[in-house]
């Protein structure tokens, strides 16, 4: 990149100058210290576990030329000193600024909600493809770049980097892009900077209060992607079985259309739904365009709402209903979201990533629709994340599993154990209030390999086994190690083990 003038980087953004020159010359950005070289501009952001105003002093050894801080700092004499009120929502528009506004340059799609993000952002990455458009894709499983994959740190990148990315999405041509937008990423103003041409709403249901004050603060952080970062004359598409959804129509800028099942006034809904072994099939009657049929593979209520909001999406940008039911017909599913593990056993395994009490509800009621024997679940909690979604979650797998074996998860700084009797709390609380099938029953394995193993070795014919919670991660954490552990490979080498000593079969 060509050095550009602080003063061009700071257009659009409130600042007083407490020192220095906005005549400086920036060559770089950055928002880590190590990171600084000569001509650099350094961003110092608070966390919460550390502040970067303290690391002033090394950015400054490094040849940092300008810094943007919320408070006053100690900087030498021909060092730009630049205050803001926000140095997070600061860092998203200079960005832009320093890249040119990139995400103007391509038709940019957020999807915000708690569960369905992954999968509504790869369907709309297919239909961009199956249109023959270069497109990027930004979220939980992957990032690409056209064809070129890129590595991802989280859900939604630090603004600087995601202003980056999608500067070589446009580099390579891309005309199009879908981003998962999380509610962290709203919440800490790093998609500040981006402009978006249609924002989807999948859901709303209890997820990050570990990270959120409540369920309010949860929900306008979603609600921010449709009033403040969505263009005028975009489109903002929203699941109106939701009660969520007419909240965020009353604030949301340019033209709202909505996708249903249920609500007979949406302008997409899906009739004569059916879910099968098979997958999925209904017709869509739209304002939009002449009823049409969908057929897809994928399994599951929940994915007839993901495929609703793609085609949504896709009448709302004028493509045709044959490449919108083409593309859904050929889409076989989303790396670690109800993705099947077949090497040819009498039962069924799913791996998922549900990690929420509704996520795991509707994977639940997705695997017992085709379960002809006993739906046994597999499955833990993120340690120092919501634990007040860990009883719900137990709850929930009580009521709709027939056996269930509750293990770790990434326990990060958490105790394991601590986490197992927080899940089994609402096993027993469903227990106590009759709630759960008659034939119910659950074991505690905190070891997840075990917790897999057990279930594999004791499935019977025609039993369906779900092992939720990481489903694409090949990761877990503990709180001195980070190990290699994929459930879908621990599933896939037990069977064939199982299989190998012939011990298929009731």
């Amino acid at each position: 990149m060509e050095s550009k003038s602080l003063k061009q980087l700071l257009a659009g953004v409130e600042h007083r100058i407490e020192s220095g020159s906005d005549a400086v010359e920036i060559a770089a950005l950055a928002y880590d210290s190590r990171e600084c070289s000569p001509g650099t501009l350094f961003f110092c952001i608070p966390g919460y576990k550390v502040d970067g105003h303290e690391f002033v002093p090394e950015a400054l050894a490094r040849g940092a030329s300008a810094l943007i801080v919320e408070r006053s700092v100690d900087a030498p004499e021909g060092v730009t000193v630049v205050r803001v009120t926000d140095s997070r929502e600061a860092m998203g528009l200079i960005s832009a600024n320093y890249f040119g506004w990139p995400s103007r340059a391509l038709n940019l799609v957020g999807v915000t909600g708690t569960n369905g993000k992954t999968s509504v952002a790869f369907l709309i990455d297919a239909l961009h493809r199956e249109q023959g458009k270069c497109s990027g894709l930004l979220g939980t499983v992957e990032n690409r770049i056209g064809d070129e994959m890129a590595a991802v740190k989280r859900t939604t990148p630090e603004a600087f980097d995601l202003q980056a990315l999608i500067a070589r999405m446009v580099e390579k041509k891309c005309s199009a892009a879908i981003m998962e937008v999380s509610s962290h990423a709203v919440f800490l103003k790093r998609i500040a900077g981006c402009a978006f041409n249609a924002a989807i709403f999948t859901n709303l249901t209890q997820d990050h209060l570990d990270f959120h004050k409540d369920m309010d603060e949860y929900f306008a952080a979603k609600k921010e992607l449709f009033t403040d970062y969505l263009s005028d004359e975009g489109v903002s598409l929203l699941n109106s079985d939701d009660p969520a959804a007419k909240i965020i129509a009353n604030g949301a800028k340019g033209k709202t259309i909505r996708y249903a099942v249920i609500d007979p006034a949406a302008e997409v809904r899906a009739e004569k739904v059916k879910c099968t072994l098979d997958g999925i099939s209904y017709t869509v009657v739209s304002t939009l365009a002449e009823p049409f049929d969908i057929e897809s593979p994928l399994m599951g209520m929940f994915n007839v709402y993901n495929t609703l909001a793609m085609v949504a999406y896709g009448l709302s940008q004028g493509a045709s209903a044959e490449i919108i039911a083409r593309t859904l017909k050929s889409m076989n599913g989303v790396p670690g979201r109800f993705e099947r593990i077949n090497e040819g056993q009498p039962y069924r395994v799913f791996v998922d990533y549900a990690h929420t009490p509704d996520g795991l509800l509707n994977i639940l009621r997705a695997a017992r629709e085709i379960c002809r024997g006993r739906l046994v679940v597999v499955f833990g909690a993120g340690g120092d994340r919501d634990r007040s979604k860990r009883p719900l979650m137990g709850a929930a797998a009580a009521q709709n599993a027939d056996f269930v074996i509750v293990t770790s998860d990434n326990p990060r700084t958490e105790d394991a154990s601590r986490i197992v009797d927080q899940i089994t709390l609402g096993i027993e609380q469903a227990l106590l209030k009759n709630s759960v099938p008659p034939s119910f029953k659950y074991i505690v394995e905190p070891d997840r390999f075990a917790a897999i193993r057990y279930a594999i070795e004791n499935a019977q014919d025609d039993d369906v086994i779900i092992i939720a919670g990481k489903g694409h991660e090949n990761y877990q954490i503990f709180k001195d190690r980070t190990i290699f552990f994929d459930d879908r490979e621990v599933a896939r080498n037990l069977i064939k083990e199982r299989t190998a000593h012939g011990r298929h079969g009731s």
